[in-house]
């Protein structure tokens, strides 16, 4: 019989699935960026997906106890997805959205203000890199990034956005019993007295006291459909591939949440400090300012913006009393929208 093997030459390699590479090559990258970080914290997991409700969703439906490093979570697509304060935001295919989740230790938890802050900053520092001389990015407080266009009539358009959410670990319910009924316990009043020596002992044990999920959403491609008040990547000539705004936005994620001191480094050197960094950058540093409150859009203070402090709060010299503000939290609007600065860096 005839061998005709010899003539077909090596098989060809099964096709294999974007999204599976994309994710190997990510999880590739993010080992390596925390070594480089020279932090303990470990990679627990890469998932891209291509349909979810929501990526800050995924993550919250799945953290636990056991989840001790950094997990991230990608959709090419997001059917449900949320910004700050419950806001609707609206995803395209192509656009970035992605969440990522780190253990935060119960000392680190006065940190966390400052976190969507450095976000906003690191990633800002990495999409600047490629973008073209005519084009920036600035911030806007506490967790916007935007940019200017010389045709619009608007005084910065958002590009994307960052939502972090702080989630406790759920405390073990130690005195819960169907049959037993406190009220008649002789020992209940007992237990009670003696619970917070258990909660003292069970916070030595377990340093960890929840994780942060720090969302990041960028528009990347042009709408068909563009909104007035919105820019993406595409208008500013900034050309990344998907999975490579993915990956300098997990970079920048890691480094911010270095800056913040929620991820110790190895590496000896002095803290940074956030408003040093993130001033120079704030767009509506040096403007007349409003700032409403989220919830019910009642006025907090109208006034000239002097940038945040090194907390992360929001500081306004107030018009009536010329004194120094402090918040922590707000819709940051223009007093006068006429009012705009040079893209100059």
């Amino acid at each position: 019989m005839t061998d005709y093997n010899h003539k077909l030459g090596p098989r060809p390699k099964p096709l294999g699935d974007p999204l599976t590479d994309q994710a190997d090559q990510l999880k590739s990258d993010v080992a390596k960026w925390l070594r480089s970080a020279g932090t303990p914290l470990e990679l627990s997991k890469v998932v891209l997906k291509e349909t979810l409700s929501s990526t800050q969703d995924h993550l919250l439906d799945q953290l636990n106890s056991s989840l001790r490093g950094l997990a991230v979570v990608s959709a090419l697509n997001q059917t449900h997805a949320r910004g700050q304060h419950q806001r609707r935001w609206q995803t395209r295919t192509g656009d970035l959205a992605l969440s990522a989740a780190i253990p935060i230790r119960r000392d680190h938890i006065a940190h966390l203000p400052k976190l969507p802050l450095w976000i906003a900053l690191e990633v800002a520092r990495e999409l600047n890199l490629h973008a073209p001389a005519n084009s920036r990015i600035w911030l806007k407080w506490p967790n916007d990034l935007v940019t200017q266009l010389v045709h619009s009539d608007q005084p910065f358009l958002k590009l994307g956005g960052i939502l972090c959410q702080f989630v406790p670990l759920a405390k073990p319910d130690h005195d819960h019993d169907p049959d037993r009924d406190p009220e008649h316990d002789p020992d209940h009043s007992h237990d009670a007295d003696q619970r917070p020596t258990q909660d003292l002992a069970l916070a030595a044990t377990n340093p960890i006291a929840g994780h942060v999920i720090m969302g990041v959403g960028i528009n990347r491609l042009r709408s068909p459909n563009p909104i007035d008040t919105t820019a993406d990547l595409q208008q500013l000539g900034i050309q990344l591939e998907l999975a490579e705004l993915r990956a300098i936005t997990v970079k920048a994620l890691i480094r911010a949440c270095v800056n913040t001191g929620l991820i110790s480094s190895n590496h000896p050197a002095q803290p940074a400090n956030l408003a040093e960094h993130y001033n120079p950058k704030h767009l509506l540093s040096g403007h007349r300012v409003t700032l409403k409150d989220s919830r019910n859009g009642q006025l907090l203070s109208t006034g000239v913006c002097q940038g945040v402090d090194a907390g992360g709060a929001l500081l306004i010299k107030d018009k009536h009393s010329s004194s120094t503000q402090r918040f922590l939290s707000g819709q940051l609007r223009l007093a006068d929208s006429a009012e705009t600065r040079s893209s100059s860096d």
